[in-house]
Formats: structure tokens, C-alpha cells, sequence
């Protein structure tokens, strides 16, 4: 097996069993976050699978399959998050239709977006989160609705009295997220979720009105419509705004492990991209399939955040492509370093083993256990040229 280990790093010695006190719940828990992990990368990279067979013409049927042109597969480990992935790949980078990449990259832009709202605090600024959406029909398409949802955001912006709001309320900057979930009765519902930083002491039930009045009729220039009570809501203690930047990880289940991959769903009559997915992987559901084909289709190359002009710069943060973060996950860490490179039969094994495979990969490195990945590759090269199609059997190392 061709399979190369990298010298370890910063490395001890095995503790001695005199200095091993570990209580049993905490090793208790510690089984449970790792088997919650793997069940996690499992399933993401299941889902990832089913995508690539709706999105066949798309990145994604790449992402994750094929090597980079520039650095051959490997298992990178980082210290500080004493955490492992598979790199040296292609990636589609999509934080929309791509399970894997999209909890990478939503897991770094959460942790932009907390530390934005840290910066705010200290330069003694409030922070609201604004919710503005539209009324829909069955009868719009995902591409007509959210067409009309940034026309009027944009119209919105160039009113006169939204730039007076902007004044009276010193709103100079903030963070916008687009999200869309599809419902049965009511199709296609995009909303954007805006964190805006203002002056202190702000009345929030005015500057609701204030911004429902500038938002009604830019909606309806665009063709669309809705109250004044849906049209705007604004929520404005800290409570709401940290919930929201959480869930921002949770799209694909990176926020949190233990929270598994699956606890970004709709409610009972709606459903997310993950939910449309889920149940295309689970049941094989066609008209799923075509509405997550849509969802994907329609969201491709749209920004999940957008921040004001000068924001990041003001807050220290290097602006990063999704692409860079989906590739580079774990490069925060400086003493993120390759665990072990795989070579091209190496890496056709794994991915004919499937999912469960890279997961299996990645949890051993997570361990830094240098044995079990040995093993892992090797008994997926044994069963990969078993069934015919490698050639030649697997060396040791």
C-alpha cells in the first residue's frame, strides 16, 4: 500500500496510567460527540452523492472525487481543533447545493459574522436583526420571487426616505443573509435576515414602521406585496441576533456536532434545502429532486452574505472566496500540517468504499491514530481490487 504517513508533529509520549484520570462520564461523552461526528460526515456525504446524481452537468459531481491539480489527496490535521478532512481535491465550493463544502464554509463565515458583531459592541453600536420578505403564490418560481426580492431591496436603498432612516438612525453598515425554503401551499419562500449595526437606544416598534414604509413600496414597484406585520420584522435583543448567527452554521449541520447535520429543518408544512435532499437520498422523491434541482440552479453563484462597503475592513477580516474556505477549511490553523497522503489507487479505493469511508478516514485522523488509517485504506484497497477493479494486491507499508 502506497500510502505515505507524515512525521508527527509536536508529539508526546503516552501518559502513564498513573497520570490517565479521566471520570467516566467524560469519556462518556467524549464517545458520543465522536460517534455524533461521524454520523454527521456520514450523512453529509451521502447527501453530497445524491446531489451529484440531480446536479450531473454541475461542480458538484467533482467536489470531493476528483484530485486537485496541484496537490495530490491527503488527510490534513489541525491542532488547535484537534480535527481532520480530506484535502488535495476538487472542491464545488457551493454553500447552496453542496453539503460538505457548504458546512465548511458556513462554519467560517459564522465565526466573520461573530466576530463582526463583537466589533460592533466594542465601538458601542446596537445590533438588529431585520427580516424582510414578500408574499408569494404557488404560482412563482424561485428565480421570479427572489428577483423581486433584490429589486426592491435595491430599490429600497436608493429612497429618500430610506437614506433619512439611515440618518436619524445611524445605520452605516450590516450584514445581509439570503435564505430560501419551499413550502406545499405557498412554493418558494427567499427572505433575507439583516444584521444592522445603528446608534444605541434605538425605539424598535418606530424604526420597524420606519423600514416597513420604505420596504411596502419598493415591493410593490417590483410586482409583489406584503404587510406590513410580515413584511418587516425586526428583532433587536442580543438574544435573537446570537441565535441567528448560530444557525447561519447550521445550514449543513456544521454549527455545532452534537446538533447532527440534520438540525437545520423546516417546520412542519416547510422545507429546506437539506429537507428537499434528505428526503430525495431516504425515498428517492422525484418531485424533491426537481425542486432541490431548482433551488440549486436558481442559487448558484448567489452570495449567502454580503456585507457593506468597508465593513470588513473595519472589523480586520481578510475577505476570503467561498471557494478558498471550502479548499483551505482548516488553514486558520497554522499548525494545521498533512497527516497522510494517499496515492491515485489509494484514493479510488476510498471512493468506492463511499461515504462511509472518507467519514471512517476522517474520524481516525480526528484520533490521530496513524494505525487505523493504515487499516482503513488498506482493507478498502483489498476489497476495491477484489471486485475487480484495481489491479494487483495491496502492499504493506
Amino acid at each position: 500500500m502506497s500510502i505515505e504517513l507524515s512525521p508527527e508533529v509536536g508529539s508526546k509520549g503516552r501518559l502513564g496510567t498513573n497520570t490517565v484520570i479521566v471520570r467516566r462520564s467524560s469519556k462518556q461523552s467524549a464517545l458520543v460527540q465522536r460517534v455524533v461526528r461521524w454520523e454527521s460526515r456520514v450523512e453529509r456525504y451521502r447527501l453530497q452523492a445524491t446531489a451529484r446524481q440531480i446536479l450531473p452537468k454541475e461542480r458538484i459531481r467533482a467536489c470531493l472525487v476528483a484530485a486537485s491539480p496541484v496537490a495530490s489527496p491527503h488527510l490534513k490535521y489541525s491542532p488547535a481543533r484537534k480535527a481532520a478532512h480530506l484535502a488535495g481535491l476538487m472542491v464545488c465550493a457551493s454553500p447552496w447545493s453542496c453539503p460538505v463544502c457548504g458546512a465548511r464554509i458556513s462554519e467560517r463565515r459564522r465565526g466573520e459574522v461573530a466576530q463582526a458583531i463583537a466589533w460592533a459592541k466594542g465601538a458601542g453600536l446596537q445590533v438588529v436583526l431585520s427580516t424582510f420578505t414578500l408574499r408569494h403564490g404557488s404560482n412563482h418560481s424561485l428565480a421570479v420571487s427572489l428577483a423581486a426580492l433584490n429589486g426592491a431591496y435595491r430599490r429600497m436603498h436608493r429612497r429618500r426616505d430610506f437614506v433619512a432612516l439611515r440618518g436619524s438612525y445611524g445605520l452605516v453598515h450590516g450584514i445581509r443573509g439570503l435564505e430560501a425554503t419551499h413550502s406545499l401551499d405557498h412554493s418558494w419562500h427567499p427572505h433575507f435576515h439583516v444584521l444592522q449595526f445603528v446608534s444605541p437606544g434605538l425605539d424598535v416598534t418606530a424604526y420597524a414602521a420606519a423600514l416597513s414604509a420604505a420596504w411596502l413600496p419598493s415591493l410593490a414597484a417590483e410586482g409583489f406585496s406584503a404587510t406590513a406585520r410580515r413584511g418587516v420584522d425586526v428583532k433587536a435583543t442580543w438574544g435573537h441576533v446570537e441565535q441567528y448567527v448560530t444557525k447561519l452554521g447550521r445550514t449543513w449541520g456544521a454549527a455545532d456536532e452534537l446538533t447532527k447535520a440534520n438540525s437545520k429543518r423546516g417546520r412542519k408544512d416547510s422545507f429546506t434545502a437539506m429537507d428537499l435532499l434528505r428526503s430525495v437520498a431516504e425515498t428517492g422523491d422525484q418531485a424533491h429532486a426537481s425542486l432541490f434541482r431548482e433551488f440549486a440552479l436558481t442559487m448558484k453563484r448567489k452570495h449567502q452574505l454580503q456585507w457593506t462597503r468597508g465593513l470588513k475592513s473595519l472589523v480586520g477580516i481578510e475577505d476570503r472566496s467561498d471557494e478558498d474556505l471550502a479548499a483551505n477549511w482548516l488553514d486558520d490553523d497554522q499548525l494545521a500540517y498533512v497527516f497522510a497522503n494517499f496515492s491515485s489507487s489509494d484514493w479510488a479505493a476510498i471512493r468506492y468504499c463511499g461515504p462511509e469511508a472518507k467519514a471512517d478516514l476522517e474520524a481516525a485522523g480526528d484520533r490521530h491514530d496513524r494505525v487505523a488509517v493504515v487499516r482503513l485504506v488498506a482493507e478498502y484497497r483489498a476489497r476495491y481490487f477484489a471486485d475487480g477493479w484495481g489491479f494487483g494486491p495491496a502492499s504493506s507499508v
